[in-house]
Formats: C-alpha cells, sequence, structure tokens
C-alpha cells in the first residue's frame, strides 16, 4: 500500500447540485481537511449556494476512487472524529477541576439571625 504522502488526492465540490463537481489537487489529508473547512464555510456564508457536496477522492488503479483510510473512515468519518477528540481535549472544565482545591474545612451558616447587628441604611 502507498504512503499517504505518495498517493494522488483531491477534493471534490459541487455547489447547487446538480451542477459539475469541482477537483481540486491537495497534497494531504490534512491539506484536504482544511480546503473542505474553508469550502464549507464559504458555501454557508454564500447567499447563492442553496446546497453543496463536498468528498476526496485519491487516484489509483488509474481512476480516481472516493478516498477511505485504512479504517474504512471516509472523509466525512474522519472529521467527525477529529471534531469529537478535538472537543473532548479542549473542554476547559476538565482543567477547571484540577484547579480547584476541595475547602479545607467546611462551615454552616447561623439560621439565627436576629444576633446580626444590621442597620438599615434607606
Amino acid at each position: 500500500m502507498m504512503s499517504e504522502e505518495s498517493r494522488k488526492l483531491r477534493v471534490w465540490h459541487v455547489t447547487n447540485p446538480p451542477s459539475d463537481p469541482q477537483h481540486l489537487p491537495v497534497d494531504s489529508l490534512e491539506e484536504a481537511i482544511e480546503l473542505i473547512e474553508g469550502l464549507s464555510q464559504e458555501d454557508l456564508e454564500s447567499e447563492s449556494v442553496r446546497g453543496s457536496s463536498i468528498g476526496l477522492e485519491v487516484y489509483e488503479a488509474g481512476k480516481w476512487i472516493e478516498y477511505y483510510d485504512e479504517d474504512g473512515n471516509d472523509i466525512d468519518d474522519i472529521m467527525k472524529i477529529r471534531y469529537e477528540r478535538d472537543v473532548e481535549s479542549e473542554n476547559p472544565w476538565d482543567s477547571i477541576g484540577d484547579a480547584i482545591d476541595e475547602p479545607e474545612e467546611s462551615f454552616e451558616l447561623d439560621d439565627d439571625i436576629d444576633d446580626l447587628d444590621y442597620k438599615d441604611e434607606y
């Protein structure tokens, strides 16, 4: 099996189907992901785009076929897995819990507020 770097890859992009796809060569899976994210954002922001599809193809045995990694994931699956992993690793609550110490001692509030020296300032 060829290494990722030696395989020809291209992103396909269709706006307002059933229009013809645009094919954009990329050098790596990382570059493909960046391009797909950018194209997707552009499509979302464009008022002229009513719908779009994007994918990744690899050139094998003299033809372009849909890309799948060694685990059988297509580009949508790969991006979803990475997004979920990134969201989990960037959870701010994970580090906050480690930074907050539990109180050394606990205390209870006194229910008898009549003993307080309170002045009405209004």
